[in-house]
């Protein structure tokens, strides 16, 4: 019986390592194409680098962090854990030499707040769109691949700020999003995405 006991036991411990190892790899690939995807979204050539290459660059010149709704910056245990659904929205700050070069932030759709579609940023003044990493499925074919790799590029300098107007400017067109093309789609969540940061951004556009 208790050679059994031990028999039992043992091969759980090596269910419970296997899958174990099998998360922790999970969570190592998702981290490091995330931080991949987040510096392709600044305009940064990483794309030879290789992974601990990339975390390395991410460390140096990246800051984590979050806003609220109303556009307050959060730091720390304050926004640690906190989702979008839950009002909270993740900031990543790209610095050169201690100066704020650009903001990025995650795009997301509001009906699936937990689904990351991509990552964008904006240039420090707030009133150019810097970037878009739309992200890739390995479902996805070589042509289309190529358009949205066509369609983000064509995006970056874009002016996201109407000064006349003190509005963000959109990026999509209107329509019936249910059939939406694929430009569509990327130009319609940036747009939902700016309305988000519009007021944190504002704070950086006053008086200007």
């Amino acid at each position: 019986m208790q050679n059994l006991l031990r028999f039992i036991f043992g091969g759980l411990m090596v269910l419970f390592l296997a899958f174990w190892g099998y998360q922790s790899a999970q969570s190592a690939d998702f981290a490091r194409t995330r931080q991949y995807e987040i510096l392709k979204a600044f305009g940064l050539d990483v794309a030879n680098l290789k992974a601990a290459d990339r975390g390395r660059l991410f460390k140096q010149k990246i800051v984590e962090a979050a806003i609220d709704a109303k556009g307050e910056l959060m730091r720390g245990r304050q926004a640690r854990g906190r989702r979008v659904s839950q009002g909270v929205y993740p900031l990543y700050v790209y610095r050169e030499n201690g100066r704020v070069i650009a903001y990025g932030f995650p795009l997301i759709k509001s009906a699936s707040p937990r689904i990351i579609y991509g990552y964008a940023s904006v240039s420090a003044d707030t009133k150019t769109l810097r970037g878009v990493a739309w992200r890739i499925s390995p479902k996805d074919t070589a042509q289309r691949k190529e358009q949205i790799w066509k369609f983000t590029a064509g995006l970056r300098g874009k002016k996201i700020w109407d000064t006349r107007n003190k509005t963000v400017k959109p990026l999509g067109e209107t329509g019936n999003r249910d059939n939406f093309s694929l430009e569509q789609t990327i130009a319609a969540v940036l747009d939902d995405n700016l309305r988000h940061y519009d007021p944190f951004f504002r704070k950086f556009r006053r008086n200007k």
